[in-house]
């Protein structure tokens, strides 16, 4: 679901290279550095970036309400979408991206953190899945990349 409560498939973007990244907004490093550096490669690709698309995903969708993704994803750049599942689907959705999360409770019982991977994940214009990228990928091999991507599905 997108922010306005829209269901979402992968297929509403074909004909864009997407980078996708899955964390939540209670993150306090892994995913506001990951937005921030795709926010600063789709500034690399220059004009071609109206063809690239980022989607966030939220692993906590308790927390991560529409309101909330609403505010806190276009913070990095006012393109980028977020997205949910309801949280009993997450598991299926984990499989699907190979990615792994858990909820790690915090020391007074009622807080917690969301383990993940910290991948971001390419897919091209016709929605295959191209290339996964760790944390330590640098905006310019995120935008090099997906210029690549863009570069064949033109």
């Amino acid at each position: 679901m997108d922010t306005s409560g829209t269901p979402r498939r992968l297929s509403d973007w074909r004909g864009k290279t997407l980078l996708i990244f899955f964390g939540y907004t209670h993150c306090p490093d892994v995913c506001p550095t990951a937005l921030a550096r795709a926010a600063r490669a789709v500034e690399l690709l220059g004009r071609e970036r109206a063809r690239a698309q980022v989607l966030f995903v939220t692993l906590d969708p308790e927390r991560d309400t529409p309101e909330v993704l609403a505010a806190y994803v276009p913070a990095f750049h006012p393109d980028f979408q977020g997205l949910s599942v309801p949280t009993e689907k997450l598991p299926d959705l984990a499989r699907a991206f190979r990615l792994f999360y858990r909820k790690v409770p915090g020391s007074d019982g009622v807080s917690y953190s969301v383990d993940h991977s910290a991948l971001t994940y390419l897919f091209d214009s016709r929605g295959r899945p191209r290339l996964a990228l760790d944390y330590r990928a640098t905006p310019e091999d995120l935008a090099e990349d997906a210029r690549r991507l863009l570069n064949e599905g033109a």
